[in-house]
């Protein structure tokens, strides 16, 4: 996608994960070896952290996933290869209410891409099941919900807990911002990945959520089965 920017002269909106670093650093390396330029590519990060008040970590805080795209993406390119600082977009208290109207207007209706991982509880970013902020009646008014601000699921703050020092639970920030359904359902293409499994591979229950996400039915309850409805691949 970064290559064909470039080449083609295009604007590409991509929704990014964080974090990622091998694959950061590795996809900058190869555009600094070869002198690829990002320039075109505007960035989206997928989520941050929040506190209980609905207060968004500043890229300043040490595991801010603002933070770490910063510096695992945007500085891992050369200088001269680099997009402008204000095409790399992460969320503030400030843009919390719009963002997915800044992904829209940035995209003209939608990102170009949203690279993307499941969960142990079946989310996508930070769009839990059985929180506040994703509560719908159906399944039709679930998908045009935005971003905002979100209580993460127990079964997420407990996957989360894993990045913060082997489970320390009580470090785990419990609240997030996240993008929403409607991004997703705007996105025009998709890229998954499912590697939740330990360097063994899948365990059981690991597989049923990919299985789950992948051909069971598509429903609120398990948010990231809305992938059925895209365009996308998913490894």
């Amino acid at each position: 996608r970064i290559y064909r920017s470039d080449v083609e002269d295009k604007k590409t909106v991509i929704v990014f994960p964080n974090s990622w670093r091998n694959i950061y650093t590795a996809v900058a390396g190869m555009c600094n070896r070869h002198n690829v330029s990002a320039r075109n590519i505007h960035a989206f990060c997928m989520d941050e952290w929040a506190d209980e008040d609905g207060n968004v970590a500043p890229i300043t805080y040490g595991p801010s996933l603002g933070g770490s795209f910063l510096s695992e993406f945007y500085l891992s390119f050369r200088e001269d290869l680099r997009p402008k600082l204000e095409q790399m977009h992460y969320y503030t208290n400030e843009n919390i209410g719009h963002y997915s109207d800044l992904i829209d207007e940035t995209g003209n209706g939608g990102a170009d891409l949203i690279v993307s991982a499941t969960g142990w509880i079946g989310h996508t970013a930070f769009i839990d099941p059985c929180t506040k902020k994703f509560s719908a009646d159906t399944l039709e008014e679930f998908l045009y919900l935005p971003a905002g601000f979100v209580d993460n699921h127990r079964i997420t703050i407990v996957q989360n807990s894993n990045g913060f020092g082997s489970g320390d639970m009580y470090h785990t920030p419990r609240y997030a911002v996240t993008i929403g359904p409607r991004d997703v359902m705007h996105a025009r293409d998709h890229l998954e990945r499912h590697d939740l499994g330990n360097a063994g591979g899948y365990s059981s229950w690991e597989r049923m959520i990919s299985r789950l996400q992948l051909y069971g039915p598509v429903c609120k309850e398990l948010p990231a089965s809305i992938y059925q409805l895209t365009k996308g691949t998913i490894y």
